[in-house]
């Protein structure tokens, strides 16, 4: 699997499962922030790729993400849609 990079522009990019690059534009977050996002769309992909299930701690954190990040994470298809992108 390849390594998820995020460039200067506050966006995440890498390999989803089907092999296909996918592109997230977090927008000006300062860094620790868009490196936390980072890791945990890692971990999402990891666990789509690898079929495993959902953690608590994952779970948790995408159940309160707002609406804006969880639409961008559903655009790749590493979180189900929540509610319809307008």
């Amino acid at each position: 699997m390849a390594p998820i990079a995020r460039d200067a522009n506050g966006t995440v990019h890498f390999v989803a499962g089907d092999g296909r690059r996918r592109s997230i534009r977090l927008g000006k977050i300062n860094q620790r922030a868009a490196n936390e996002i980072k890791l945990k769309v890692e971990i999402l992909n990891t666990l789509i790729v690898t079929r495993l299930p959902t953690d608590i701690d994952i779970a948790s954190w995408v159940a309160g993400l707002g609406d804006d990040l969880a639409n961008k994470l559903a655009a790749v298809e590493l979180i189900p849609i929540v509610k319809p992108l307008i």
